[in-house]
């Protein structure tokens, strides 16, 4: 099976913590995803489980780098509330990414328009499955509103998707534009 990948393949160290709680409620858990995320995890999901005697229960599954072990287990013991975990030292095998920034012109109506600078990212050299970032999908949503135009995330993901794969019109100075 060797040279099935069409890319390269790179490997980086990691480590991944796992935190079996069953008494915190989810407005808890809430504020302690968002306590990992800022000591520097760089991903954190939670999933449902049963534990024993049929109790509801959650695992979180921190991902995070060594630089940051202390802050997370500090965590783990002060808002999980809990004695013990699992800590697990990975390889985290990734591809190629690239980010990517540009300006697209929102055009609201023959009158309205404004500039706004969206965030996505790309896969080795797939232009066509370029991601815009959630956090330009979620900003954009936002500034709509201001003009009572109300979008879903989605179809906001799937406009932002295709104003990637528009060609800046470099030669007239124009950005990209999007009517909405």
């Amino acid at each position: 099976m060797k040279g099935m990948f069409l890319m390269k393949i790179y490997n980086k160290p990691g480590q991944l913590f796992l935190v079996q709680i069953d008494h915190l409620s989810g407005e808890i858990i809430g504020d302690v995803i968002e306590s990992f995320y800022q000591a520097g995890a760089k991903n954190v999901q939670v999933f449902s489980t049963i534990t024993k005697k049929n109790r509801p229960g959650h695992v979180i599954l921190i991902d995070a780098p060594a630089s940051v072990t202390e802050a997370m287990e500090d965590i783990i013991v002060m808002e999980c509330g809990s004695s013990g975990w699992h800590r697990i030292d990975t390889c985290h095998r990734h591809t190629d990414v690239s980010c990517l920034a540009k300006t697209i012109r929102i055009r609201i109506s023959d009158d309205i328009a404004f500039d706004f600078p969206i965030r996505g990212k790309q896969i080795a050299d797939d232009r066509q499955g370029i991601r815009p970032e959630y956090d330009s999908c979620a900003a954009l949503q936002k500034e709509l509103l201001n003009y009572q135009k109300r979008i879903s995330i989605r179809k906001l993901q799937s406009i932002l998707t295709q104003a990637f794969l528009l060609e800046d019109l470099e030669e007239n100075n124009e950005i990209p534009e999007i009517h909405l």
